[in-house]
């Protein structure tokens, strides 16, 4: 073989050397697997796509969240004392933000979720009325500018049970998604009011509950983050006259690895009850609404 064919067919030679070199390779390759001293490729761990660390948790499986929560609600409406006139509670500054303790608990097992929650809303200080009312029982009249002692303690606890109904897996993203939960259940009230003028006290209890139905919305993002939102109507008067409610809370959520995070969120609730008749009636009317923060804890 002289020297020019070299140069000129070299790149084949060497192409065949390479080729040949693979061949070897795949061989001794494929008698080693024939001795068993490499293991063969799983074919379904080579089928299998890989699962992302964000992937949400199978819907099928029970979990539990716990969210203690601290809320900063204020108080807006109307109120009428037994003996007394409707008065707006801003004429005694009962509208002022307040820090009150919250929380929720939720268990969900398959499609089926059951949720607990609760707050309560306690004030008491003393203000200069900007109007004129009359705070009923001995109390009495109260002018512009009476000083008036009050005291308000306002919970509710709520129970409810849900089913999901349905899931949107959006277009080209695996790890987003919407689900639709409707539900249906019962809160429960306690509310006691005192006002104290120069002239006497005048105070009030009552007790009850709504039955409710609801609907909620959560959108699962990438990387644990959330957003979630539930709207219920309730009503039934258990315990007074007559009832009316609605609350509508919309939260963001940020949780790490399924395990415990945080949210951010707004509620309102809105009430009006009736209690009593004549001069005796009894009448709440009012909304709590304001920022809320949590803690959220999963297992």
């Amino acid at each position: 073989m002289n020297s020019r064919f070299l140069r000129d067919h070299g790149w084949a030679a060497r192409a065949c050397a390479a080729a040949w070199a693979l061949c070897a390779g795949a061989t001794r390759g494929d008698a080693e697997l024939l001795e068993g001293r490499v293991e063969p490729p799983d074919p379904a761990s080579a089928s299998a796509p890989a699962q992302s660390p964000d992937a949400p948790a199978d819907p099928r499986t029970w979990s539990v969240q716990f969210e203690p929560q601290m809320w900063f609600p204020a108080l807006r409406g109307d109120i009428e004392m037994p003996g007394g006139s409707l008065f707006d509670v801003e004429t005694l500054d009962l509208d002022e933000p307040e820090l009150s303790p919250a929380g929720e608990l939720s268990i969900r097992g398959g499609d089926w979720i059951f949720q607990f929650n609760g707050f309560a809303f306690d004030v008491e200080a003393a203000s200069r009325a900007d109007d004129a009312f009359a705070a009923g029982g001995g109390a009495g009249a109260v002018a512009v500018g009476d000083r008036v002692e009050y005291e308000l303690d306002y919970g509710a606890f709520e129970f409810n049970m849900g089913k999901h109904v349905w899931s949107v897996p959006l277009k080209d993203a695996d790890d987003v998604a919407v689900d639709f939960d409707l539900y249906a259940g019962a809160r429960a009230y306690a509310l006691d009011l005192r006002l104290e003028t120069g002239s006497g006290v005048s105070s009030h209890d009552a007790q009850w509950a709504d039955a409710l139905v609801g609907m909620r919305m959560r959108l699962d993002l990438p990387h644990g983050f959330g957003l979630e939102t539930a709207v219920d109507v309730g009503g039934g008067a258990f315990g007074v006259d007559g009832s009316f409610s609605w609350d509508i809370t919309v939260a963001f959520t940020w949780v790490y690895e399924n395990t415990a995070g945080i949210e951010i969120g707004f509620r309102h609730l809105s009430v009006d009850t009736v209690e009593g008749e004549g001069a005796e009636e009894f009448e709440f009317d009012n909304a709590l609404a304001g920022l809320f923060g949590a803690v959220v804890i999963r297992f």
